[in-house]
């Protein structure tokens, strides 16, 4: 991997699941989408994969390559990034570019290097976000008002307490 494959407008989200991605970033990916991004989940088990569509992303599996380009934004579940190398390369690979933002969620380690990112969600993201949660089996659950990340440079976490919104989108 290297600066020429980084990807301007392209963020990836990795997850084992189409119902963890959903729950974890579906309405930060569905915020992209809406301002012109290309969203790609790579999925370990694409089953009910439909429930991102309603998102607007497309879906990939793991080995199909998606791992090899850098994109502008990442997304990454704990649990892929501490089980597969893979995943673990692309995070580390991805840190490195000063223009990547790369974000972790579930249970990671709290430690100094981690910095926390609570992405706010619209009134769309969320609609569209409980739509996608219903598909993917997870119906009754309410969607909170933000979804909660790690990053993995805490230097790069705003100075505002790490709060963004879907306004800020348009603007980087």
């Amino acid at each position: 991997m290297t600066g020429s494959a980084l990807a301007s407008y392209r963020l990836h989200v990795i997850a084992p699941t189409v119902a963890d991605a959903v729950q974890h970033a579906g309405g930060w990916l569905f915020d992209h989408v809406m301002a012109g991004w290309k969203v790609t989940v790579a999925l370990a088990d694409p089953v009910g994969a439909e429930a991102l569509q309603i998102l607007g992303a497309a879906v990939a599996a793991l080995d199909s390559g998606v791992l090899e380009e850098i994109p502008r934004a990442l997304a990454v579940s704990a649990e892929l990034y501490t089980g597969d190398p893979r995943v673990r390369r692309l995070v580390r690979d991805a840190a490195d570019h000063p223009d990547v933002e790369v974000l972790l969620w579930e249970a990671f380690a709290a430690a100094a290097e981690y910095g926390v990112v609570r992405y706010r969600l619209g009134a769309a993201a969320r609609a569209f976000k409980t739509e996608a949660l219903v598909a993917a089996g997870g119906g009754g659950t309410s969607v909170p008002l933000a979804e909660t990340f790690r990053t993995v440079a805490a230097q790069r976490v705003a100075p505002y307490a790490g709060l963004a919104t879907a306004d800020a989108l348009s603007q980087g």
